[in-house]
């Protein structure tokens, strides 16, 4: 290595010497074409994403209509709930109510029974 290279670290400037423009030009037309078609490219993804985002926000926006019709209908479903607990607790009770009038009648019943057989057996 000699002493230039190890004060510049082995960096060498680029040469800048042109040979003539007309290849210079011949390769900026293969580079511009090139630039083009990425550049093509580019605006055929960018309207593909376009679109697939479009679809998403669609797809986005039905589902929220959705919801908010579920979210009615839940309520909806709710209220009926509500009105059904309410009309099982009331035949519940009404269940219990006959249930106690039915075991009194049969302590009546029994009570008389046992009244009679008593005045029998006293009477003779």
């Amino acid at each position: 290595m000699s002493i230039g290279e190890k004060r510049t670290g082995g960096y060498k400037p680029p040469n800048f010497e042109y040979d003539s423009g007309e290849p210079e030009i011949e390769g900026s037309d293969v580079e511009m074409d090139d630039m083009e078609a990425q550049f093509g490219e580019g605006r055929r993804r960018l309207m593909e994403s376009e679109e697939i985002g479009a679809s998403i926000l669609s797809d986005l926006h039905r589902q929220r209509e959705r919801l908010f019709a579920t979210r009615g209908s839940l309520g909806e479903v709710d209220q009926e709930l509500y009105a059904s607990n309410s009309i099982l607790r009331w035949m519940g009770l009404r269940k219990m109510t006959e249930r106690c009038v039915c075991y009194a009648m049969i302590a009546f019943f029994i009570a008389i029974i046992v009244v009679v057989l008593g005045f029998k057996v006293v009477n003779g």
